[in-house]
């Protein structure tokens, strides 16, 4: 039928103008076609030439990358003409699906949405669907006319088709003429070709977890919900939503949680889109999926349900998402809202006035009190078209009821609302949350639909792929080898769930910190990249401690928790401070971290409920937690002593540099009093180590030492752990640390020996000085290593590969940290984003062993060339040609042309921008 019509219709010389048909033709035409068979099948050919050539928000870019080429031979013929003195002109054909998708990638029509046009009978490109009478008619054809003055300052501009044209800032081609300075065109192309790369990169990331316990989230980085495919309905920890084995999918859940770690999810609700029969429940709903249906990218996931006869898509923003569905057949469709609640609380309503359903799914304390209820929760609203609508219901587990508006404080609570579907017409639903209440969630739909113009799926879609690309933007990598490059952006993918937004539009809370890991890594990546949004994090901690009165824990869900151990919000705080980083309260916060580290709650239950630092009275008085600690209030009594010492020594850090810009003399001799005292007090981990063996141990309040041998077994003073792992946790000495280690009882023979050698070495040479030998602590690293003690999930291990350039052998350090990134495939594991931001740092060529310090310990890049477009507008670049055919030994290292010979690297030496340079071989 479409070709018929190609042949009898003057589509590509003047449309659908029917009036000016000649008489006999329009005759002739009617007795094939209607007018509206003429218009159906004319808008079908111009979506398909939008989504084959033009530029949409689900075709990928495609058609514009595909112009590249085409584009940069244009720029250098011209460029060429140009240097020429005379008049010149060329000639080039071509076929009108080149010429379209050279007009995509010519101007960016993602921006902004199309109800921002002011006329719309002028825009040739950038409506909702372009039409090929204008942009490709016969004969098509693209004219740039070139003008130089004397002083050789060139414009431009175009023609489409014999018409001027103004490639408009706002994203559309429209008729008029405007000009083009040539050199900031060539400028605004070659970013439009770097943004293209970008949006090639988002598409190429993994987002599906495989075995593990990651989700295939829909976000923006740091977003407050995560929108992913659910297979398994519960809020209980250790369990998924979406586990990559399983055949059948339950709906889509908006959750608060990246993974099936330890911490439950919260304040979630899970959207399903059925066909056919209505079915309620989440085991009555599965329905049968598969992998080879799914679309998965960080702003999009789409799924080809064929049991329900439709496709569902869902997009989503920080605070509002929207879920598309398209039937395969005129039948019902039916959405299901419920909120995952395990306790058989929270509340679902149906408001048919305004058109809108509620949903409040109370949360539940995660570690201290647990399962108790919490001062907050989730609240969810989503808007319909009630012109659609033939049907809706609540329901719990035992009943369902027609036209029912509300249900609480059931099992399986929930609304349905069934609409009239039509073969190929897709159907879209706008929600959004907040923890606030729900006149606030009904608030943030509409402030982040108004803020970006007005949202459909497509727009939202973009919108979300525009946030992604601008954090993908921080780090460029250039690279050989694709796989590598897509498992290091997949990484940078999931360090940008956490911390994530828990306050609504307009105001700025992050919550969720998982502190216990992303101190590590995690939190200085966001130092290091966007220092503006990591200040505002510290300040969050900043704002949690002036709610609560203690500086949080291990803030989680909203709350300050005891999990894991330490207190590492000071050292998130501390670190941030070092760096630079001051957009945040910094004598506010120092506030709440000296009092973490110096009092203890008044009130029990207080203390119960996980605030200040567990028996901190006990670790003052002893200089550690005894052994017998770990009866009460403070398991753990070894890795928490060694943590505590840290934890000193970053508040110390803290307390120096307020000290250097403060005035007042009350406030500077506390500072100076806090950190003479603290810098004592971090050096407690000596207390922990025993001096006799070199490794962590049990110590009894009588100062008796537990003298455990097994090192790689679990005891009741480490936590999670080993002791042998715990060992190392003295980041803030490390050669203090090593000094231990060399003066312990040999363990072994290869011990044995190098204690011999240094002997001999000494004996010889009475007179100098030598150097004490790293032998012991790099023989046993090699442990570590060799003997599978190095876990690489257990993220205290983190830094244990670049402990060997700290002891004199970089090369090992290198060896390791290659290994492990060679053998890196994340396997799903990564819930909060610690052991992504490791492999992010590790593949850059260095990492912060020490957050608290300025300084990165250097390892070995992964990659030919790395760009870091830091947010003070310079760039550091991390060069390393040789490692092209897979090399990554480190022969030698500049930094802006002078050799580098330290072992670490400084965070304002990156900041200063500039570039290091490293030799492999």
């Amino acid at each position: 039928m479409t070709e018929m019509y190609g042949l009898t219709s003057s589509l590509q010389d003047v449309g659908l103008n029917f009036p000016a048909y000649p008489q006999e033709m329009e005759d002739s035409l009617n007795a094939l076609f209607t007018d509206a068979e003429f218009r159906a099948i004319y808008e079908a050919n111009n979506l398909r030439m939008n989504i084959t050539n033009g530029s949409m928000a689900t075709n990928e870019e495609i058609p514009a990358r595909s112009a590249i080429s085409l584009w940069q031979n244009i720029e250098t013929e011209a460029d060429a003409a140009l240097r020429s003195s005379q008049s010149s002109a060329t000639l080039r054909f071509g076929h009108d699906t080149a010429l379209y998708r050279l007009l995509s990638l010519l101007f960016d029509a993602t921006l902004p949405p199309a109800g921002a046009r002011e006329d719309a009978d002028q825009v040739v490109l950038g409506a909702e669907t372009d039409r090929m009478d204008r942009v490709v008619p016969m004969g098509a054809n693209l004219q740039m006319i070139f003008y130089k003055n004397r002083k050789d300052s060139v414009v431009v501009k175009f023609m489409l088709n014999e018409r001027d044209i103004m490639l408009s800032p706002v994203g559309q081609v429209i008729y008029g003429t405007h000009y083009y300075s040539w050199k900031e065109w060539k400028q605004e192309m070659h970013q439009r070709i770097h943004q293209l790369e970008h949006v090639r990169q988002l598409y190429a990331i993994q987002t599906m977890g495989g075995a593990g316990q990651a989700i295939p989230a829909v976000l923006v980085p740091n977003g407050q919900n995560f929108w992913t495919p659910q297979t398994r309905d519960t809020e209980q920890p250790c369990v998924a939503p979406y586990h990559d084995k399983d055949t059948q999918l339950q709906g889509f859940r908006c959750s608060h949680w990246p993974g099936g770690g330890e911490k439950r999810d919260y304040g979630s609700f899970t959207l399903a889109a059925l066909g056919g029969k209505l079915r309620l429940q989440p085991a009555q709903r599965a329905t049968a999926f598969s992998h080879q249906d799914e679309v998965s990218h960080p702003h999009y996931y789409g799924v080809q349900l064929k049991d329900e006869h439709l496709k569902a898509e869902m997009t989503a923003l920080s605070h509002t998402s929207m879920l598309r569905v398209t039937p395969d057949k005129d039948e019902l469709v039916h959405l299901v809202i419920q909120p995952n609640n395990d306790d058989g609380q929270g509340t679902i309503e149906i408001d048919t006035v305004n058109h809108v359903v509620y949903a409040y799914n109370p949360a539940h304390h995660v570690y201290q009190g647990w399962g108790k209820p919490d001062d907050f929760g989730g609240h969810f609203v989503l808007a319909y078209d009630k012109d659609e609508l033939v049907d809706y219901g609540v329901f719990d587990e035992a009943q369902a009821e027609r036209k029912g508006l509300m249900m609480t404080c059931k099992p399986g609570i929930g609304v349905w609302l069934t609409f009239r579907g039509k073969t190929g017409k897709a159907m879209e639903w706008m929600s959004a949350t907040s923890f606030t209440s729900h006149d606030q969630a009904v608030t943030n739909l509409n402030a982040e639909n108004y803020m970006y113009g007005g949202l459909d799926f497509n727009s939202m879609m973009e919108y979300a792929a525009n946030l992604w690309c601008e954090r993908l933007h921080t780090i460029d990598v250039e690279s050989q080898d694709t796989a590598k490059v897509n498992r290091f952006y997949t990484a940078l993918y999931r360090s940008s769930f956490l911390p994530h937004e828990l306050s609504d539009v307009g105001e700025l809370q992050y919550g969720d910190f998982a502190m216990w890991d992303t101190y590590r890594a995690q939190l200085p990546l966001y130092h290091l990249l966007t220092p503006m949004l990591s200040g505002e994090m510290m300040q969050s901690l900043v704002k949690m401690y002036q709610d609560g009165v203690w500086m949080p824990v291990f803030p989680t869900a909203n709350c300050g928790q005891t999990e894991m151990l330490g207190d590492d919000a000071s050292i998130a705080l501390a670190d941030a401070y070092v760096k630079g980083i001051r957009n945040f309260d910094a004598v506010k916060a120092y506030e709440g971290m000296r009092m973490n580290a110096f009092s203890t709650p008044y009130l029990a239950k207080d203390y119960r409920s996980g605030k200040g630092r567990r028996s901190i009275t006990s670790y003052m008085t002893n200089g550690y937690l005894p052994v017998e600690e770990g009866a009460g209030s403070a398991t753990a009594s070894t890795s928490r002593t060694l943590a505590y010492a840290y934890d000193d020594f970053a508040v110390a850090q803290m307390a120096k540099l307020l000290l250097d810009s403060c005035k007042d003399a009350t406030l500077r001799q506390q500072y100076q009093d806090d950190y003479q005292v603290l810098m004592r007090r971090s050096e407690n981990w000596r207390n922990v180590i025993n001096p006799l063996s070199g490794w962590a141990d049990g110590r009894y309040e009588n100062g008796k030492w537990a003298e455990d041998k097994e090192l790689f077994s679990s005891k009741s003073n480490i936590l999670g752990g080993s002791a042998c792992q715990d060992t190392w946790s003295v980041p803030q000495n490390i050669a203090g640390l090593f000094e231990v280690i060399h003066d312990s009882k040999p363990m072994d023979k290869k011990e044995k020996l190098i204690d011999k050698e240094e002997k001999k070495e000494r004996k010889a040479h009475p007179q100098v000085e030598v150097l004490m030998s790293n032998g012991k602590v790099i023989s046993r690293l090699d442990r570590m290593f060799d003997r599978g003690w190095y876990q690489h999930s257990y993220s205290p291990c983190h830094h244990l590969a670049y402990l060997y350039a700290a002891a004199g052998a970089p090369e090992k350090t290198q060896e390791r940290v290659h290994q492990i990134l060679e053998n890196d495939s994340f396997s799903g594991e990564d819930a909060t984003g610690q052991r992504s931001a490791w492999h992010i740092f590790s593949s850059l060529g260095f990492y912060p062993v020490c957050p608290g310090t300025p300084f990165y310990y250097i390892g070995t890049p992964a990659f030919e060339k790395v760009t870091l477009n830091l947010e003070n507008g310079k760039r550091f670049e991390i060069s390393a040609p040789a490692s092209i055919s897979g090399s990554y030994r480190v022969k030698s290292l500049t930094l802006n042309g002078k050799p580098l010979h330290d072992f670490r690297l400084s965070h304002q030496q990156i900041l200063n921008g500039g570039k290091i340079f490293f030799s492999l071989f």
